[in-house]
């Protein structure tokens, strides 16, 4: 259950950013509201990385991205004002535990530049983490 707790622990930590945004989780629907900013949450891949052969142990390396949906002609400064706060969520060396898995934010969290996307203004943040899994 390792990948879930790793994706509960970044899920746990987002819904603590104030205000709170509607938020798409993966695999749900969502029908946006117009005129309202929401955040959109996926994860890629979870790369495993074996370190030793028949280890006891092994690492998750990858990142997720949070795509900041907000409404056009609504200017940057509020997108971009989330896009920070996120960072400093997820600023490098912090840690995030569920179900006794660790994640660890091993990079600062890179910001997008912003495009349209259908009725919004789109910026990405990207967080990178590690997670060691143990064999049971």
């Amino acid at each position: 259950m390792s990948v879930l707790n790793i994706k509960a622990a970044i899920e746990t930590a987002l819904n603590t950013i104030t205000p709170a945004l509607p938020t798409v989780w993966e695999n749900t629907t969502y029908v946006p509201v117009t005129g309202q900013a929401y955040q959109q949450l996926w994860f890629l891949d979870f790369i495993t990385k074996h370190i030793e052969i028949n280890a006891k142990s092994y690492q998750i390396d990858s990142y997720f991205q949070i795509d900041l949906m907000f409404p056009l002609l609504s200017g940057t400064g509020t997108i971009l004002a989330r896009a920070e706060v996120i960072k400093s969520l997820f600023k490098q060396g912090s840690s995030f535990i569920n179900g006794g898995q660790t994640v660890n934010i091993i990079e600062t969290p890179s910001i997008s530049s912003g495009r349209v996307d259908g009725n919004c203004w789109k910026i990405i943040v990207k967080v990178y983490y590690s997670s060691w899994i143990i064999v049971n």
